[in-house]
């Protein structure tokens, strides 16, 4: 087969890599009996509405049947296992007009179905899988278009009208960047697909006011997200090859710009992006699977992708069955942004408004050995277990990535620069703030936290001295985590952690 005929093999050397390797890795967890991926690692499900004993994924799975045509167009063979998925997948729709999970998918097909009355979003069912789902099926049908069934073709359609059609119109704000990517080219693609105008014109809306969000200050306001971003770039890689011209415009000029913003805030020299996150699953990119480092992967090679070791122990491995999708669609890295993720430019940086309503500004120093990153807010996300307010990295001596992460009540004015990090608030109501250490290795408990009780002063930490301002430290059991308790100080209500040179 030549490879212009041959959508595997005509791709670049490094999204090639790309989707070999993580469709190879996608394999180890095929279930035949049950026509779908297994989990990983169901403990990373945990949660709310999550049953309990092995699962199988759903999104993912949908990836996988995308990855598994694309390989049976060079190698053979994989058709018929996509086919069993695509199908298995139909018959977990819901097909219930009227419920607010109409045309949305079970989380887990080992999920109960959701109540009639009292049904929680995101426990009993959750209502993205149409999006992520949606727009899987509209790539399978685009490019595969002779590979599967007419009878499965037209199921697949039927699902994509059930998803559009059971979309609550109001859920997916336009601040919700990665959902909304996704449904406004649901709706253009399946409208133009369907012969829903009206699908088109909705989508194209959704997309307009999420342009003018971005646009405001340059950011989406799921802000420094590893994850989330990956999908980001996802959506709008899918928009480049949308039928509509404002999507195919829009989408690469905020994907060129989205790079460009990641590579003030990545360090290549730690391997990682700076904080504040507003939504992330970790704090070191080679400790777990994040979307963007596939990402970087496609566009510079392993070498230059902070990524755990692709093995069936990958902490959040089931972002690896997104590979092949990336892998064929692409999004360039612009050139004056690739050298920031070759080698690190120098002492920098980083200040981003994020939104006005309310007040969001993100603040970073990245230094040789360390970066900073915090987070002004004029609201309380402290609630929410994936937003980090301020963050430190830095390099142990002996290598590896240490890192601190703060998490504190809102609104908070924290700031990061060159002299480390301040926590302050606008009242003197006491205010704690819980900072998580990790060092890597087997360090010394010692090393990790002062003992319990009062106190104040200098941490001394490998490869890094902290001075650290407040009323109170205070470590709790294990030596890992600290709670640090603020005071008014000179008029401010604040916490300060300062590096000290040498």
């Amino acid at each position: 087969m030549s490879d212009a005929h041959d959508p595997l093999e005509s791709l670049p050397p490094r999204a090639r890599d790309l989707a070999h390797r993580t469709l190879a890795w996608c394999d180890l967890w095929w279930d035949e009996a049950a026509g779908l991926a297994r989990a990983p690692d169901a403990a990373g499900f945990a949660g709310p509405g999550v049953p309990a004993g092995p699962l199988h994924l759903v999104p993912q799975s949908a990836w996988y049947a995308f990855g598994l045509l694309l390989r049976d167009a060079h190698e053979g063979g994989d058709r018929a296992r996509a086919v069993r998925v695509l199908e298995t997948l139909l018959a977990l729709q819901y097909d219930e007009p009227g419920a607010v999970w109409n045309g949305t998918f079970a989380r887990f097909p080992e999920s109960p179905r959701p109540p009639r009355d009292g049904a929680v979003i995101w426990a009993d069912y959750d209502p993205n899988w149409r999006q992520f789902i949606g727009t899987c099926f509209l790539q399978i049908l685009a490019r595969f278009p002779g590979a599967l069934p007419a009878g499965l073709v037209a199921g697949m359609e039927g699902a994509l009208r059930r998803a559009v059609e059971g979309e609550p119109r109001d859920r997916v704000h336009a601040s919700y960047a990665n959902i909304a990517l996704m449904k406004a080219y649901l709706e253009v693609e399946a409208g133009a697909r369907l012969g829903e105008p009206g699908w088109l014109r909705s989508g194209e809306a959704l997309a307009r006011a999420v342009v003018e969000r971005f646009d405001a200050h340059g950011a989406f306001e799921e802000y420094n997200s590893p994850t989330y971003y990956g999908i980001d770039l996802f959506a709008l890689a899918l928009w480049a090859g949308s039928r509509s011209p404002l999507l195919a415009r829009e989408g690469p000029r905020l994907a060129r710009a989205l790079w460009r913003d990641l590579a003030r805030w990545y360090h290549a020299g730690l391997r990682n992006l700076c904080g504040p996150y507003t939504r992330t699953y970790g704090m070191d990119l080679s400790g777990y699977v994040a979307q963007i480092s596939l990402w970087l992967w496609r566009e510079l090679g392993t070498e230059h992708a902070p990524l755990p070791p692709l093995d069936r122990a990958a902490e959040h491995g089931h972002d690896f069955f997104i590979g092949p999708l990336i892998a064929a669609l692409g999004t360039p890295l612009p050139d004056d942004a690739r050298g920031a993720f070759l080698a690190f430019p120098g002492p920098h940086a980083a200040r981003q408004r994020i939104c006005d309503q309310p007040v969001r500004e993100a603040t970073g120093w990245l230094d040789e050995r360390w970066m900073a990153g915090a987070e002004r807010c004029g609201a309380d996300l402290s609630w929410w277990d994936q937003y980090v307010a301020a963050t430190l990295h830095w390099r142990h001596p002996d290598g590896g990535v240490c890192w601190l992460a703060l998490r504190a009540p809102g609104p908070i004015a924290a700031c990061a620069d060159r002299e480390g990090l301040a926590l302050a608030w606008d009242d003197a109501a006491p205010r704690e703030a819980v900072a998580t250490l990790h060092l890597p290795g087997d360090a010394q408990p010692a090393a990790r936290a002062p003992a319990s009780g009062v106190w104040q002063g200098v941490w001394h930490l490998p490869g890094l001295a902290l001075e650290i301002a407040g009323e109170r430290l205070a470590a709790e059991t294990g030596g890992s985590r600290l709670r640090l308790r603020s005071t008014v100080r000179d008029g401010v209500n604040g916490i300060w952690l300062r590096l000290v040179p040498g």
